[in-house]
């Protein structure tokens, strides 16, 4: 009875289980395939205002105003609509006449169950009677480090299209991992191309931290064409101005919308001026009161000069908190250095001492440079402001050399003093360091060398040359080399200029990270 009763219960429970998919086997990897279109691909004189694909399985389109692509853009909205196996899009407005339309879907159309994209998923139709056919193609790279950039918008515009900020590409397209485009099915007419990186995802050069590039002459296209790789670099061309002011009791901070290069500041209602002091660090301005004669507001006109050499003037008053007659506990003063404890140096010394906040005294007489030889050393001690000191001393020094700074020779406005400060150093003599020698086939233009760390993100010395650059007695390590085409002889890169469709200045670079070994000349390097 028992065992009926127990075979009784198993058929009611299996009875009543779920019945489900088996699981196991190989995920679905086809992805749908296009059975039908209307209208066909490469129709021509389509009058209609909607598109219709048919595929072989049941489709998710929920990402297509995302990923499809139209081109050139129809400067009308449209509706999309999924039904089992169909997909549609209907446009509020009519097409232009006599325009060859191209629709990439991209990954917009994947199958319902794995989410495979559709592959190569492209419509082309023109509303005349002609296909437009011709192929525009080409590369896109760093300007900085040569290498391809992905996802970068490659537009063409009109060429009366000024300025192009404004404006959304007639055709464009978006690089491959190997920073190649191809723009297809462009009508035979002359164009501007501009590259950017389109954050936003909104068509348009916003201006602000997108990578740009640009040819500054227009194109004549009446045949396929395969363009030089277009270089685009980090360009912020907005505006700076002022995003947030704190005011304390001796110093007041101006935060900036972008990090500004340099800073010149005059003051209309302040008599003395060594009572105020100021100091840019990135997008951040102080001002310090260095004399309790600051009792008013002062009216400050701030000129500010970005990397890519745009000038901006702000207007601000500069004013400080009231004195609640609080007693300050001192604090001992910081010093930064460009050089660390225990960093290898070459004969060749260059100290860059730099203070947080300013200094109203400082006793640089009693700064002591010792080597291994005993002997004295002569160190030029330069003061670059107060908040900025430089020391220079070519040494004789055999094996190790020590910068000393005994307590109290520096005083900040807060009065605050240091304490004893030390920098021991090994030195590298000649033969125990290398060199690097090169040049560009350009002979003429004036340029600048930079040689840069390993991740191309330190600047460790700069020369300008016009044939060949040297770099001596460089500590074994691993090494970049970036060289400026300085063509106005300025000094500086010129970044170039939209608005003036002039070109930035040139960038070339070592390709490979170059290996510098002690006593060994890397002479005839050549880049181009």
């Amino acid at each position: 009875m028992k065992l009926i009763y127990a075979l009784l219960t198993s058929f009611i429970a299996l009875s009543c289980a779920q019945i489900v998919q088996p699981t196991g086997g190989q995920n679905d990897k086809t992805p749908p395939e296009l059975v039908s279109s209307f209208p066909e691909n490469k129709t021509r004189n389509y009058k209609g205002q909607e598109f219709k694909l048919t595929f072989n399985e049941l489709i998710d389109a929920s990402a297509i105003h995302n990923e499809l692509f139209i081109v050139p853009d129809p400067g009308s909205p449209y509706e999309s609509k999924v039904k089992n196996n169909t997909v549609t899009v209907k446009f509020d407005k009519p097409l232009a006449e006599n325009t060859t339309y191209t629709l990439n879907f991209r990954n917009s159309i994947k199958d319902l169950t794995e989410r495979n994209p559709a592959r190569n998923l492209k419509l082309v139709i023109s509303t005349g009677n002609e296909l437009d056919s011709l192929m525009l193609t080409g590369t896109v790279t760093d300007l900085i480090t040569k290498e391809p950039k992905l996802d970068v918008v490659v537009g063409l515009y009109p060429a009366d299209t000024l300025p192009f900020a404004k404006k959304k590409p007639l055709y464009f397209v978006k690089t491959d991992s190997a920073g190649k485009y191809a723009l297809e099915n462009v009508k035979n007419n002359k164009y501007f191309l501009l590259a950017f990186s389109d954050k936003n995802n909104n068509l348009r050069f916003d201006q602000k931290e997108e990578y740009l590039g640009f040819l500054p002459d227009s194109l004549d296209l009446q045949s396929n064409t395969t363009l030089p790789d277009m270089e685009v670099y980090r360009a912020d061309h907005s505006r700076n101005k002022l995003k947030r002011a704190i005011s304390r009791e001796n110093e007041y901070t101006l935060q900036l919308d972008k990090v500004a290069l340099k800073a010149n500041v005059t003051y209309d209602n302040l008599n003395d001026t060594t009572a105020l002091s100021y100091h840019l660090a990135g997008n951040q301005l102080h001002f310090y009161k260095l004399k309790e004669s600051i009792t008013d507001t002062v009216n400050a006109v701030i000129l500010l000069k970005d990397s890519l050499l745009i000038t901006d003037t702000l207007r601000q008053k500069i004013y400080f908190k009231e004195d609640r007659n609080r007693k300050r506990k001192k604090e001992t003063l910081a010093i930064q250095s460009n050089i660390r404890n225990g960093q290898e140096l070459t004969t060749d010394i260059r100290y860059e001492l730099s203070f947080d906040k300013p200094l109203i005294r400082m006793d640089t007489d009693k700064i002591r440079f010792l080597t291994d030889t005993l002997e004295k050393e002569k160190i030029n001690i330069q003061i670059i402001d107060n908040q900025h000191i430089n020391i220079t001393v070519k040494t004789r020094a055999e094996r190790e050399t020590e910068l000393k700074i005994p307590p109290n020779i520096f005083e900040n406005y807060l009065g605050d003093t240091n304490s004893v400060w030390v920098l021991k150093n090994p030195v590298l003599q000649s033969d125990q360091t290398g060199l690097l020698e090169g040049e560009t086939p350009d002979s003429e233009t004036p340029k600048i060398a930079i040689l840069q760390n390993e991740q191309r993100n330190k600047e460790l010395a700069r020369q300008r040359f016009t044939g060949k650059f040297l770099f001596e007695h460089i500590i074994p390590g691993t090494y970049h080399i970036t060289v400026i085409y300085d063509t106005n002889d300025n000094g500086i890169w010129d970044p170039g200029n939209l608005e003036k469709l002039t070109p930035p200045e040139k960038i070339v670079t070592t390709p490979e990270p170059l290996r510098v070994r002690a006593n060994y000349e890397f002479r005839n390097l050549k880049l181009e």
